[in-house]
């Protein structure tokens, strides 16, 4: 059984490199292990962090309302519009892409928790404005390596069943060929509507061999640092989005 381990920070590149086509013969099953016979109920784990709160969705991509806790949102608090994900780490941290803060440094953001539908208001949502953004000493901009941010808050988040941190990692692990899931709000395909409700996928992770031989521009891999995952018309992409 394959484990599916959960991406929450939404990778809006806005930038399609890939050549499509030659992805046609890369088998990519949809799959969703953690859902199987699950129910949305109280929280019955031990866990202090990367809990979900299930149900099983059919026919859809949309996740049940508060179903991710660790799931973020970066706002732009004077013009109101959602344009990036993140993952809340601690209750005064989240991280995100480099690629989302850098452009913003001089603007006032803030981090939206435990929301579902970002156009519509929600007692159980809350925003907390980000007091400042620390970029990877090493991103590129040209080549995203070392795309990741820490967001510091102004204030702790509180910690509830429908908002909380995510696990992360204690050492390198080999995901090629195991499914990961990507979460975020944006564009439901390229140039297509935009979805207000916190959506969800399931992508594999291919090696970053394969990957090179597929994208249109060069990737190193002698010393990889990044993901490549594939999945048909399925990706993580653009989002501005204006919130309540």
């Amino acid at each position: 059984m394959r484990t599916i381990y959960s991406i929450a920070i939404a990778l809006l590149l806005g930038k399609i490199w890939v050549n499509p086509q030659s992805y046609v013969n890369i088998k990519s099953e949809e799959i969703d292990l953690t859902q199987q016979e699950q129910k949305y109920g109280e929280k019955v784990t031990n866990c202090s962090c990367g809990w979900t709160n299930k149900a099983r969705i059919v026919g859809g991509r949309e996740t049940l309302k508060n179903e991710f806790p660790l799931m973020a949102g970066i706002i732009d608090m004077e013009k109101k519009f959602l344009f990036c994900g993140a993952t809340i780490v601690t209750q005064n941290h989240a991280i995100t892409a480099s690629h989302c803060t850098t452009p913003n440094k001089k603007k006032k953001l803030g981090l939206v928790v435990g929301a579902h539908d970002v156009t519509k208001p929600d007692e159980k949502a809350d925003v907390v404005e980000i007091k400042e953004t620390v970029e990877h000493e090493n991103y590129s901009s040209k080549s995203y390596h070392n795309d990741v941010a820490l967001l510091v808050l102004s204030r702790s988040i509180k910690f509830t069943q429908e908002v909380g941190p995510a696990c992360l990692p204690t050492g390198k692990a080999d995901l090629v060929n195991e499914y990961i899931k990507v979460l975020g709000w944006g564009r439901l395909k390229t140039k297509g509507k935009t979805s207000s409700v916190l959506m969800k996928v399931n992508l594999r992770v291919i090696s970053i061999k394969e990957c090179a031989k597929n994208y249109l521009k060069k990737i190193p891999t002698d010393s990889p640092n990044q993901l490549c995952t594939y999945g048909h018309e399925k990706d993580s992409c653009q989002v501005s989005i204006i919130v309540f």
